[in-house]
């Protein structure tokens, strides 16, 4: 373990990091099944933006540390790592509603001895609401991950997935987080994987599994998500870790769901996504795409979009 202070201190070897907001309960829940690992991480970081993000319950515990910061997920998760004296060897970071199967935390531990030259690990994401665009129960995760059968397979892939993903401490250290990626902060898990990917291997492993619950309360809203669906691909583009050809499939992709699915009051708000899809158009076409103008949209107030622009 590297001393970020230059001070010889005892320092945990594997950390886990949650950013959080607003969502107090989801996240009480989700670190105290953290409790249940066979082999529990050295200490719960939580990154949030304001003080009720967190249950007071956690305060007092010396095993949750709980780091107050501006809202991002991005800025979130750097000014949680950065709080600690020491550098880690290893954090798996994970969305506040994501649950793990009981011996993740011990798979990623011995998966990362094991393999040197990883610089990133995701694992296998048994059942995602956010693909299926429902929210997933708590028993409906520990079912699935009762029934799942984990392997060991692995492969080299391009990007992990955040919702959970190990990095060692000193790549998490020199490659943070893009914080000009605002809020929610769509793709910087992608763009954290590729900087990732030129210090190590990149790997999906099957041997740590987890489900992605995808509650909904406290996340931003669509016409927030739609703009940074069309500019934060094209920034990564000019920055240089996303290719011509994903920024055109990206595009392609987000504005014909939300055409497509426009009339379907069962899918999440695909009016405002496509709305904020037009309005992040309107920015890289006349400001050139700068991902920090997202904030402004949750200033401005929200004018209706028919179906009918919707489809044109």
């Amino acid at each position: 373990m590297v001393p970020v202070s230059g001070q010889a201190v005892t320092a945990p070897q594997h950390i886990v990091l949650i950013a959080s907001t607003r969502r107090p309960e989801v996240l009480g829940r989700t670190v105290d099944s953290l409790r249940a690992q066979t082999i529990r991480p050295d200490l719960v970081v939580l990154g949030v933006a304001a003080d009720g993000d967190v249950p007071n319950a956690f305060r007092a515990d010396p095993w949750v540390r709980v780091v107050v910061g501006e809202r991002g997920s991005s800025v979130q998760r750097n000014t949680a790592f950065r709080s600690l004296e020491v550098l880690p060897d290893l954090v798996t970071f994970m969305d506040d509603d994501a649950v793990l199967a009981r011996d993740y935390i011990e798979k990623a531990r011995a998966y990362m001895t094991g393999h040197p030259d990883v610089a990133l690990m995701t694992g296998l994401v048994v059942v995602d609401g956010a693909n299926e665009d429902r929210e997933i129960s708590r028993d409906e995760a520990a079912g699935a991950l009762a029934a799942h059968r984990p392997t060991e397979f692995e492969r080299d892939v391009r990007a992990a997935y955040g919702a959970n993903m190990t990095a060692r401490g000193a790549v998490v250290a020199g490659e943070p987080f893009d914080e000009r990626l605002r809020l929610y902060a769509w793709q910087e898990d992608y763009d954290f994987s590729v900087r990732a990917g030129r210090l190590g291997r990149v790997v999906h492993y099957h041997g740590c599994v987890a489900v992605h619950l995808a509650v909904g309360s406290g996340r931003v809203d669509g016409r927030t998500l739609g703009f940074a669906q069309i500019v934060n691909p094209f920034y990564l583009w000019r920055k240089g870790t996303k290719s011509a050809r994903q920024l055109v499939h990206d595009w392609a992709v987000y504005l014909g769901a939300n055409v497509i699915h426009l009339r379907d009051r069962h899918r999440p708000d695909r009016e405002g996504r496509l709305h904020g899809n037009l309005l992040g158009l309107r920015e890289v076409v006349l400001h050139g795409g700068r991902p920090e103008a997202v904030a402004a949209l949750r200033r401005a107030p929200r004018p209706h979009v028919t179906t009918e622009e919707g489809h044109r």
